[in-house]
C-alpha cells in the first residue's frame, strides 16, 4: 500500500562526489514542497497588500513560463507538479534556450511568473532587443542554481519592473527536494548576497569537520533537516549513509555561514564546479583534458562571470561569492564573448576529430584497403564510408 514514505520520483543528481546518484524523493517530500510553495506565494501576496501593491484592475490569470528541463528539480517539481496543483497555466518550450523566443512567449502569452536558472535571465536582460518586447506582465521571478550578483539583480528589476518587489533567490538541492531557503523582496534588496532564511519546517546548521555545530558567522558545511530531505540514494546505501545521518540531517557538501538568520553560501566543499546552474565534476574535466583522452578535448578553465559562475575546492582552492563578483567585473563582456565563441567552436572541432580518428582506424585495420574492403583502384561502394562512420 502507498504511504507517505513511498518513493515517488528518482532524480539523478549531477553529482556532488562524482558519478550521478538517484535521489529518491517520497510522497512526503513532494507534499512538503507543495505546502512550502503555497506558503511562499501567500506571504508574497500579503506583503504586496501591506505595501499597497495590489492590482487595481482585473488581475491577469496566472501563467508560468517553464524553461528548465524535466530532469531538473525546478522543471519537474516547481514547473510541472506545483503549477498543476495550483491550476495555473504553464507555457513550455523545447530545444536549446533562446532568449528571443522567451521574450516573444512572455509578450504573447502574458506570462506572469518565470523561474530562470543559471545564465538564462542574464541572457534575456542583456539582449540587445530586450526593449522591443513588452515584459510588463511578469509579476514574479525566482531563480537559483548559481550565484546572482547585486548588479544582475538590479538589471532584472529594471527590465522586469512589475517583478521588482517579488524577485527571489533560493537555495536547495535535489536531495532536499529543491528547496531550503528563500530570499525575496525588500530583504533580498537589502542583503543581495544572501541565499535567504530557512523556510518553515526547515532546520539549518553549519558544522565543522568534526561534525559539531558552529557558532553564528563561522564558515562550515551546510546541513539540512526537513520533511524535504530525500529517503536516500536509489540502491546506494553506502552513499546514503554518508550523506544522511541517523537523525535525518543531510550533509549538503556546500560551504556557508549563517548571519542574523540568513544563509550565505560560500563554496562547494567537494571536487565540483558549478557552471551555468549545472554541476561539473572536476575529475571528469581533467580526464577529458589529457592528451590522447576521449576526443583529445582540452577542457576550458573554469570561468566565473555573470554568465558562468564556478565554485569549488580542489587543487585550485575555494573561491567565494565576493571573489566571483570581483572576477566577473574584471573580465566583463570580453570574457562572455570568449565563452560563447568557445562553446560554439568546441563541438565542431571535437566532431571533426572523432570522424578523422575513426577513418584512420578503419583504414589501418583493413591494411591498406579502402572502405568497403576494396584495394585502391577497385570500384568503391559510395555508401561504404558513410556506413563506416555511422558504425
Amino acid at each position: 500500500p502507498l504511504d507517505s514514505e513511498t518513493p515517488l520520483y528518482i532524480l539523478y543528481t549531477s553529482g556532488s562526489t562524482g558519478r550521478p546518484k538517484g535521489a529518491t524523493n517520497t510522497q512526503r517530500n513532494i507534499l512538503a514542497l507543495l505546502g512550502l510553495q503555497f506558503f511562499h506565494g501567500a506571504r508574497m501576496m500579503l506583503a504586496a497588500a501591506a505595501d499597497g501593491r495590489t492590482p487595481t484592475g482585473p488581475a491577469r490569470p496566472p501563467c508560468a513560463l517553464v524553461t528548465t528541463p524535466l530532469f531538473h528539480v525546478s522543471g519537474l517539481y516547481t514547473g510541472a507538479i506545483v503549477m498543476l496543483a495550483s491550476g495555473a497555466k504553464t507555457v513550455w518550450r523545447s530545444g536549446r534556450f533562446d532568449p528571443v523566443d522567451v521574450m516573444r512567449l512572455i509578450e504573447r502569452e502574458q506570462v506572469t511568473s518565470w523561474g530562470p536558472m543559471g545564465t538564462m535571465v542574464h541572457r534575456v536582460v542583456h539582449h540587445p532587443d530586450v526593449a522591443k518586447y513588452d515584459l510588463s506582465s511578469v509579476a514574479s521571478i525566482g531563480s537559483g542554481g548559481a550565484p546572482m550578483s547585486p548588479e544582475l539583480q538590479q538589471k532584472i528589476r529594471a527590465v522586469f519592473p512589475t517583478a521588482q518587489a517579488s524577485l527571489g533567490l533560493g537555495y536547495g538541492l535535489t536531495e532536499c527536494t529543491a528547496l531550503a531557503t528563500i530570499a525575496f523582496g525588500e530583504d533580498l534588496a537589502r542583503h543581495p548576497t544572501t541565499a535567504g532564511r530557512p523556510l518553515p519546517t526547515v532546520q539549518l546548521e553549519i558544522r565543522g569537520a568534526d561534525g559539531r555545530a558552529l557558532a553564528e558567522g563561522e564558515t562550515g558545511e551546510i546541513c539540512v533537516r526537513s520533511p524535504l530531505v530525500m529517503a536516500g540514494y536509489w540502491r546506494n546505501p553506502q552513499a546514503s549513509a554518508e550523506s544522511i545521518a541517523a537523525d535525518r540531517w543531510l550533509r549538503t557538501g556546500d560551504v556557508g555561514r549563517i548571519e542574523q538568520g540568513r544563509l550565505y553560501v560560500d563554496s562547494r566543499a567537494r571536487d565540483l564546479i558549478l557552471r551555468g546552474g549545472e554541476n561539473i565534476y572536476r575529475r571528469r574535466r581533467s580526464s577529458r583534458a589529457r592528451p590522447g583522452g576521449e576526443g583529445d578535448r582540452r577542457a576550458p578553465a573554469g570561468r566565473e562571470s555573470e554568465r558562468s559562475a564556478a565554485r569549488g575546492l580542489g587543487g585550485r582552492g575555494a573561491r567565494g561569492l565576493q571573489g566571483s563578483r570581483a572576477l566577473a567585473a574584471s573580465r566583463g563582456a570580453a570574457a562572455a564573448k570568449r565563452d560563447r565563441k568557445g562553446a560554439e567552436e568546441r563541438p565542431r572541432r571535437c566532431g571533426r576529430e572523432r570522424v578523422r580518428r575513426r577513418v584512420v582506424h578503419f583504414r589501418s585495420s583493413n591494411r591498406g584497403e579502402t572502405p568497403g574492403g576494396r584495394r585502391d583502384g577497385e570500384a568503391r561502394d559510395p555508401g561504404s564510408l558513410r556506413r563506416a562512420l555511422q558504425a
